[in-house]
């Protein structure tokens, strides 16, 4: 299971995945494929990194998770050379995680809330 104090860096990979997905996409239609390919190339490559490093953490404690599973399809679209398929399987772990945590983020969001 992750630690909470992790799941803000998570949210900010979850951020700039999605980002990216849509930066892809908006270059794709006004300059065309070989941009959209390197922007989608660079999310997959960000979002693997810290997921590889998670799935090892995880295979030295002798757990498996969805991150591993994650990182051979990710590594497997970047060889190739399906960037976009690549950058949208980056976004899947993320949003699980997210909707796995949902309960934490939103009690931290009302906990700051002021009251009054």
């Amino acid at each position: 299971m992750k630690s909470p104090s992790r799941f803000p860096w998570e949210m900010v990979l979850l951020a700039v995945a999605v980002s990216g997905l849509a930066a892809g996409g908006l270059v794709q239609l006004l300059a065309g494929p070989f941009a959209a390919r390197w922007i989608w190339a660079a999310v997959a490559v960000v979002v693997l990194v810290p997921t590889m490093l998670s799935a090892v953490r995880g295979l030295w404690r002798r757990e498996t998770s969805v991150d591993l599973i994650a990182v051979l399809a990710m590594g497997g679209a970047l060889a190739l050379g399906e960037y976009l398929a690549g950058a949208i399987i980056a976004v899947i772990p993320l949003v699980i995680l997210l909707l796995f945590f949902q309960k934490h983020l939103v009690r931290g969001l009302t906990a700051g809330a002021v009251k009054g």
